[in-house]
């Protein structure tokens, strides 16, 4: 898990599936894809693990054909309702016959040129085409998921070889133990091994070679503590089957970089990803990313990474991108109330409103008591600051700077933006330092401070 080496491909190498970037040539573009919302886009996933890592045999891109005679993925629910999904065209510049690549939620994938079997015989023909084809489409339900949902839900533990470890360090067990003592719901624990990773360790490529014998887990957070997706990933998979949660580890790509004009994301090298799936029983499996900046892809907040997906962009469906009334059958982009609207008025509204969608979800995710020692921090200041941060980057918005792309942490957006004059960067990049200090330094924020942060949005414009 630790030493190996990454790259392009999403193939097994040996006996170990490679998760993750951890090579070189990190800027080749190894695919592309059209989608009106952002996603991990998942090529396949992994569920067991003997130690040192996990095993290539249980490689799986899980698909199936329905009775229908549809080719979908194992998790695609039954029915959706008519309207509510939405396509994603897949573009490989680099062959990964071990990957069939899906945004979230699993549905679909649309063939043009399926195999005439049937049963088996059709999924084995439709393998053989997709292990060769460089172009195919993906149809997915709108993910709807949101905290308080998965809250009411609880873990699905019929399939035992989901909890299953081999022999652990007492003191894995200890630690993921007493990271969820208190939890009440089967999410909070999820999301409680999430955000103890995400602050506990640092994210680094340069891990040394891991001992022979060792548990990787187990020296992954006490002896070396620090690692890129590989060892986080791992690390919650096990400690959340440890305290049972059925739990796998999904392989493919960060959301990669978005071109708003031809809403296609470049999906290059370096954004190979690993992340956790956790199985539930009404919602079934829902993405976990316990890696830290730079290598997360939402940036919302402890908890919600996975379930952002697509509701950070998610009225951009209505009117950006190929929308389908149902699995196989394309109807064209949608008209809509914004239709009217100018492109840059229109996607301003959307993110607007998107941003109050997620604000509402994280709201009915907020932490139990029992959890404050590993979430988000609040307070009326905090909140304040907050407010204050989104108004002046609405403002650059405005003057027509970039979109905060959802994987940007306030640091990372102030350095892409390209400054007409000094004193706006200067202010801006001080109000990004202040609302990452309110998101995350547990100090108590000065009395003054909310008053310099209004005059320096005022310095803005806004």
């Amino acid at each position: 898990m630790g030493g190996s080496s990454g790259g392009a491909s999403l193939d097994q190498i040996g006996q170990y599936v490679t998760l993750g970037y951890t090579g070189e040539r990190e800027k080749d573009v190894v695919l592309r894809v059209r989608s009106p919302l952002a996603s991990f886009w998942r090529g396949y996933t992994v569920d067991r693990y003997d130690g040192r890592g996990w095993v290539a045999e249980n490689q799986q891109a899980g698909l199936l054909v329905d009775r229908a005679g549809r080719f979908r993925f194992a998790e695609a629910p039954s029915r959706v309702p008519r309207g509510n999904t939405y396509v994603q065209s897949y573009f490989l510049e680099v062959k990964q016959p071990s990957a069939v690549f899906t945004a979230y939620t699993p549905g679909w994938l649309a063939l043009g040129a399926s195999g005439a079997g049937q049963g088996r015989d059709a999924l084995r023909e439709n393998v053989e085409y997709l292990q060769q084809a460089s172009i195919y489409r993906a149809i997915s339900p709108l993910p709807r998921v949101t905290p308080d949902l998965l809250a009411r839900d609880r873990a699905d533990r019929s399939d035992l070889s989901l909890l299953a470890t081999p022999p652990i360090p007492e003191r894995v067990r200890l630690l993921a133990e007493e990271i969820v003592e208190g939890a009440t719901t089967d999410y909070e624990r999820a999301a409680r091994i999430e955000r103890f990773l995400l602050t506990q360790y640092p994210y680094d490529l340069r891990v040394p070679p891991y001992p022979e014998g060792g548990d990787a887990v187990d020296v992954f957070l006490f002896e070396i503590q620090k690692g890129y997706c590989s060892q986080f990933a791992t690390a919650m998979a096990v400690m959340g089957r440890l305290v049972g949660l059925p739990t796998r580890v999904a392989v493919g790509y960060l959301p990669g970089k978005y071109n708003s004009l031809t809403g296609v994301h470049e999906v290059r090298t370096q954004d190979a990803h690993a992340w956790v799936e956790v199985k539930f029983s009404r919602y079934g499996w829902v993405a976990f990313d316990p890696t830290p900046s730079p290598n997360s892809p939402w940036a919302l907040g402890f908890g919600d990474t996975g379930l952002a997906v697509g509701l950070q962009q998610f009225l951009r469906a209505s009117f950006l991108g190929l929308m389908i009334d149902a699995p196989g059958k394309a109807i064209g982009n949608v008209a809509t109330p914004l239709a009217g609207l100018g492109a840059g008025t229109a996607l301003a509204v959307a993110l607007a409103l998107a941003f109050l969608a997620l604000r509402r979800a994280r709201r009915g995710g907020a932490a139990a008591p029992g959890s404050l020692a590993y979430s988000r921090l609040s307070g009326t200041r905090r909140e304040e600051m907050r407010r204050l941060y989104r108004q002046a980057a609405a403002v650059l918005q405005h003057g027509g700077h970039p979109l905060r792309l959802a994987h940007q942490t306030p640091y990372e957006y102030a350095e892409s933006v390209s400054w007409d004059d000094g004193e706006s960067r200067e202010a801006f990049q001080q109000l990004s330092e202040w609302v990452a200090k309110a998101e995350y330094d547990p100090v108590p924020l000065p009395e003054d401070l909310l008053k310099r942060a209004r005059e320096l949005l005022g310095r803005l414009g806004g």
